[in-house]
């Protein structure tokens, strides 16, 4: 039973023979040119010829017109004239002879065309079919280098071409050829085989046959083998298919740049010696190697080679010369280290160096698992020989990684079995220093940690790089201390600054998203939503670092905006955290908690209840130094104290016994407290708050309106006024909106009042009178008789702003605000702005 045909290239090749007169394969050995040219003759109704070249025939275009003139002899059922009717002519008369002589169209395929070499010509080919007036098509089939030597006709359309990608296999297809075999792969195997091999027909081919010969025998249908039979034969045609047809000097370049999967011309040269890499590494993909060029954000070349093929490339070097193979490893370590250290400590692995593993592990572990290399470098470290992988300083690292990967339980273990004989040795001591601060949540120990670390940074290597990731740290933890914020704001922005300068985009990223979340946290809103902008929300998504820190700078947007009164952008920021995923103590959990908060200032009763459900999704334990019991309990008393039920929100706000250490916990248990008629006890709460949290803009602006509130609420008008003020000075810099989108009617009063009184901050009051009409239950008092730009207007006239001030506000003419007062008072029924104004309060 023969292989399936593979319609959709039947299809294309029966369309490209119909359309042109010169159709190319252009591909690498393995791709099935020849299979697939011999299922097309099989099935075509026409006269078709046959020429296989060799790389021993002697080529010119004499002796390629002579091919295929006896290519054209071998049709059956044709009975050209004699050979020697013409003896004197030349080739091209003999050649055009016979096609006359054949006196029907012929497709002429010439497979392994490449061998013609310089015989091989657009000229040459065109000639042909011009020469016997389009009754010769013709089918190239070869490397991938007909694609330059015939590069003009394809632009100019005299030619077409079918490429390695249109020749690379579907999953559909090897579905199709498995279930021919009576063999079985799923679609989600399909691919991965395909995206192993860049859909190589002779990989999955392979595959498949081991596939098929072990199923056979027993074992598992569907299961995958991807060694040692299919990696065996799939070797043994690369050394015999690939690189024997190769020039030696290629082949051997070949052999040393598989080293590396991703390589540099600089790495190449490393690993090669040869100084021209760059130029010989564009002749490899010329010849239809398995190598794709890239270019970086600076322009330069990159070059990456299919991973299965590095590898069977690497297999054949090491059963041929292991020596070798192992110092290109070693070689390929040492150069990598300061670049890609993950991929170095591999490449040690790989040449049984393991000093030199341990000494990049212990030098880069740091940067390696900021980077989301946690669970490969634990990995790692276990392929060191015992005495090795049980050193003090590798069990402490192995620590920090499994805490990484959420084995709190591992990392405790891990770190006391370092610390028990580490002792004091100078290595050990810099390395634990550093470590402890991802294997505590206990604040006291955690800033022990932290000053141990400080400690350890003054006497450190000067290396930018390396300096940079442990400022990030300290910033990482000082932010989780919440001791010093403005220490954890100057410590990130040092992290981000050093991170650019030293060309580390993941860590660079990963300090933004801190800073980003620290200032925002500090109140400095605008600051935050700039740095923002900089930052891909998702891009740590599912990646070993994203259990600590995964989400972060999505929830900063988030917070920015529900601060700013943006809800619907910050419920999106809020929903799309809580889609990636995340434990109960990460920032899923916090997003929860303003999903809650957002849920209760916005009124609905029925979003209540779902957010008080997504509640259960919060730590009930203090972890990674946040006091998730604290806001899982706030939350839930905002949203009671918003139902009305004051009572139960009272009894969940005395389950708080560390509000004193979180200020906006403290800002929002006063809200709650005043709306249960509780202002004294809210004014002891604010009263609390530290100087230091007073002077942030989310707690002042927050804490004094409360302030305001009370003060207004016991006829203090005077003090209500100067607290209302002291709101507004410190929440409009950072554009906060929240605190002031309070639906009760004490607070309409507030606003009116304070409106009549003067304030500096008249468009703000206008606006924030405009909406809160706009949404109150009585709105038809005035939303009503008025259209949308007149309830505008209306909030200003509630202010001691001027016609002409109030125009300047709204950029439009005086002329235009006195038509809009008209039309008020004629609507209202009053006769004057004080009458208006009365009318609403």
């Amino acid at each position: 039973m023969t292989a399936p045909a593979r319609p959709r290239l039947l299809a294309h090749l029966d369309a490209a023979v119909r359309d042109y007169p010169l159709t190319l394969l252009a591909a690498p050995s393995g791709y099935d040119k020849t299979t697939l040219l011999s299922a097309w003759v099989l099935r075509s109704t026409a006269h078709t010829a046959w020429l296989t070249l060799t790389a021993h025939d002697d080529m010119d275009e004499e002796h390629l017109l002579t091919g295929i003139r006896s290519a054209l002899l071998q049709i059956d059922g044709i009975a050209p004239s004699s050979p020697g009717s013409a003896p004197s002519a030349d080739a091209w008369q003999r050649l055009t002879a016979v096609v006359d002589d054949l006196g029907a169209p012929v497709t002429l395929v010439i497979d392994d065309a490449h061998h013609a070499g310089a015989a091989l010509t657009p000229r040459v080919l065109h000639s042909l079919v011009a020469r016997t007036e389009g009754r010769v098509r013709i089918i190239a089939a070869g490397a991938p280098v007909l694609l330059t030597w015939f590069a003009g006709a394809v632009a100019s359309q005299r030619a077409t071409a079918l490429s390695a990608r249109d020749l690379a296999v579907t999953v559909e297809e090897v579905m199709a050829e498995y279930a021919h075999w009576d063999a079985h792969i799923t679609e989600t195997e399909a691919s991965a085989l395909i995206a192993s091999s860049s859909g190589w027909p002779i990989a999955a081919r392979l595959h498949r046959l081991t596939t098929h010969a072990q199923d056979s025998h027993g074992a598992t249908s569907g299961q995958l083998y991807p060694e040692p039979e299919h990696a065996g034969l799939l070797t043994d045609y690369i050394a015999d298919h690939v690189l024997g047809r190769l020039s030696p000097r290629l082949a051997e370049f070949v052999l040393s740049a598989t080293t590396c999967s991703l390589l540099t011309p600089a790495l190449a040269h490393a690993l090669t010696g040869e100084a021209d890499s760059e130029r010989i590494l564009e002749e490899c993909i010329a010849h239809g190697l398995f190598l794709t060029r890239y270019r970086d954000a600076e322009g330069n070349a990159l070059f990456r080679w299919n991973d299965e093929f590095a590898t069977r490339c690497r297999d054949i070097l090491a059963r041929s010369n292991g020596v070798r193979r192992r110092a290109l490893e070693t070689l390929a370590a040492r150069w990598l280290a300061p670049h890609s250290p993950a991929e170095a400590i591999t490449h040690a692995l790989r040449a049984g160096a393991d000093d030199v593993a341990v000494d990049i592990i212990c030098t880069m572990w740091l940067r390696v698992i900021t980077e989301s290399g946690a669970r490969q470098l634990n990995a790692q470290c276990l392929r060191l020989s015992p005495e090795l992988r049980n050193h003090p300083e590798l069990l402490v690292i192995r620590a920090a990684c499994l805490n990484l990967l959420d084995d709190a339980t591992g990392a405790t273990l891990l770190h006391a079995q370092a610390t028990a004989t580490g002792g004091s040795d100078p290595n050990f001591v810099a390395t634990e220093a550093f470590a402890a601060l991802f294997l505590t949540d206990d604040p006291t120990v955690l800033a022990s940690a932290a000053d141990r670390a400080r400690t350890v940074m003054t006497h450190a290597s000067s290396d930018p790089s390396l300096n940079a990731y442990r400022v990030f740290l300290l910033g990482w933890v000082e932010l989780r201390l919440r001791c010093d914020p403005p220490s954890a704001v100057r410590l990130l922005q040092s992290a981000v600054l050093e991170a650019d300068a030293a060309a580390r985009p993941i860590l660079a990223r990963r300090a933004r998203g801190n800073l980003a979340f620290a200032l925002s946290y500090g109140g400095r809103l605008e600051h935050a939503r700039r740095l923002l902008d900089d930052v891909d929300d998702a891009a740590d998504h599912a990646e070993d670092w994203f259990h600590y820190d995964g989400g972060i700078a999505l929830f900063a947007r988030g917070f920015v905006d529900y601060w700013q009164g943006r809800t619907g952008d910050a419920r999106a920021a809020f929903r799309a955290l809580l889609a990636q995923g995340g434990h109960d103590a990460s920032y899923a959990a916090l997003a929860r908690v303003y999903t809650a908060l957002s849920a209760a200032d916005d009124g609905n009763p029925d979003e209540w209840e779902a957010a008080r459900a997504q509640l259960d999704g919060i730590s009930a334990q203090r972890v990674h130094g946040l006091p998730w019991p604290t806001y899982r309990a706030i939350a839930d008393a905002r949203l009671l104290s918003a139902s009305g039920d004051h009572e139960r929100a009272l009894a969940m706000l005395a389950t708080i016994t560390d509000m004193d250490d979180v200020p906006l916990v403290s800002v929002i248990a006063a809200e709650v407290l005043r709306n249960a008629g509780r202002s004294a006890e809210a004014i002891r709460v604010l009263a609390r708050i530290s100087p230091q949290a007073r002077r942030v803009s989310l707690v002042a602006s927050s804490g004094y309106l409360t302030s305001a509130l009370i003060a207004h609420e016991q006829g203090d008008a005077t003090q209500s006024r100067r607290l209302f003020e002291r709101a507004l000075d410190a929440a409009i810099p950072e554009g906060i909106l929240q605190p002031f989108t309070k639906r009760d009617a004490r607070y309409r009063a507030l606003l009116a009042d304070h409106a009549a009184a003067g304030t500096a901050h008249g468009a703000f009051i206008a606006a924030r009178i405009t909406a809160f009409d706009a949404a109150a239950p009585d709105g038809a008092a005035v939303g009503l008789p008025l259209s949308a730009r007149e309830r505008e207007i209306f909030g200003y006239l509630c202010t001691t702003m001027t016609a002409e001030e109030i125009a300047r506000a709204l950029f439009v003419s005086v002329n235009t605000i006195r038509t809009h007062q008209r039309a008020i008072y004629r609507k209202l029924g009053v006769a004057n702005r004080r009458e208006a104004v009365r009318f609403r309060t």
